[in-house]
Formats: C-alpha cells, sequence, structure tokens
C-alpha cells in the first residue's frame, strides 16, 4: 500500500457530529474529503 501525505487534515469538533472525512477505498485512505459523514457498517 502507497503511503498517503495528508496537507490538510480535517479537524472536527469534538463534541458535535463529524461533517466530513477522507475517502477509504480497496487501497486504503484516499485525499479526497467526502462532506457528509462517514457511514458506520455493521
Amino acid at each position: 500500500m502507497k503511503p498517503v501525505i495528508i496537507e490538510n487534515p480535517i479537524n472536527n469538533w469534538p463534541f458535535d457530529e463529524p461533517t466530513h472525512h477522507f475517502r477509504f477505498d480497496d487501497q486504503g485512505i484516499s485525499d479526497e474529503i467526502v462532506p457528509t459523514r462517514r457511514l458506520i457498517h455493521e
């Protein structure tokens, strides 16, 4: 897996629901920002 360097990490407020996240794919984390809360897979 190729390491991903994130130049501008996401800082969500600890007392509110997250508003965006980095997309994960089969290779791992990407540098694409998704403007929603991450879905929980059960």
